[in-house]
């Protein structure tokens, strides 16, 4: 999965940045997952470049906007083209209409290139004016994460993460799109409250006032802050053990918070008291 950032910078380009995610090699089917909306006020295309103020997500047919500080409000799309005369989210007027059809049905012609059950699904609705927009989002994602974990196609979000505008976004798919732990088999990390926890270590990073941190998602069960399980990593040197948790920050809608449990699809950051040796 890419994260196209910075989209609120002058000169900033969706086009030339998915461009150059074919010419650099990186992927050769890459697939917009969200379109920016410079601005919810038409009038504003006129006078330039005026950064970015929402994101329209394709998959599941909404469409986010955000505030100056940072808060999001997530709206549904209408199904039906002649919906879209209501001024309710986007006056029919507004120039990022016709490119919203345009991505959409883009998504869904190459999901149906690359999955023969998806195409059968999509050739079995029923006449409609708008048969892009009438499949449900569950199977739109569901195909999506077939063809991903087949490497088969490359999701691609974009936002402006200094703004926070599309990082719920991009957690978001991450948790439905990409592997997870049940998806292969593994050892099951054991909490120390009794029940299994699948649990995925996606960044370990150095703070001078932390030390060491590692990000972790948690994808079932519950996770015990204060659990030892070094025993389980073998992405450590032999010998080198941590010592026990200080404490476990939650991180889910910019809220922090300390705690000793993390539960399903939550994302914690877990902070060692002493230094450990990588491999």
């Amino acid at each position: 999965m890419i994260f196209l950032n910075k989209l609120d910078r002058p000169g900033a380009s969706l086009r030339e940045s998915l461009k150059s995610i074919v010419s650099s090699g990186l992927h050769c089917h890459p697939m917009l997952l969200t379109i920016p909306v410079a601005s919810f006020d038409e009038s504003h295309y006129r006078s330039g470049e005026p950064g970015i103020a929402g994101l329209v997500d394709l998959v599941n047919w909404n469409v986010w906007r955000w505030n100056k500080g940072g808060e999001s409000v997530v709206k549904e799309l209408p199904r039906f083209r002649e919906a879209f005369e209501s001024p309710e989210v986007f006056p029919a007027s507004h120039p990022l209409v016709p490119e919203i059809f345009t991505a959409r049905e883009a998504l869904i012609d190459g999901l149906s290139l690359h999955s023969a059950e998806f195409m059968d699904h999509f050739l079995s609705l029923p006449p409609s004016p708008s048969p892009y927009l009438l499949i449900p989002s569950s199977t739109v994602q569901s195909a999506l994460r077939e063809l991903s974990l087949k490497k088969a196609v490359l999701p691609v979000v974009c936002g402006a993460a200094l703004r926070h505008i599309g990082t719920e976004v991009v957690l978001n798919f991450i948790g439905d799109l990409l592997a997870s732990p049940v998806d292969v088999q593994g050892t099951m990390l054991e909490s120390s409250h009794g029940s299994g926890a699948q649990v995925l270590a996606w960044k370990v990073a150095w703070d001078k006032q932390r030390g060491w941190m590692t990000f972790v998602r948690v994808y079932s069960g519950t996770f015990c802050a204060l659990a030892e399980c070094a025993r389980h990593a073998n992405l450590w040197q032999q010998g080198h053990y941590p010592g026990s948790l200080r404490y476990l920050i939650l991180i889910l809608n910019n809220a922090k918070e300390s705690a000793n449990w993390s539960y399903c699809t939550r994302i914690g950051l877990r902070l060692w008291k002493h230094y450990l040796s990588a491999l």
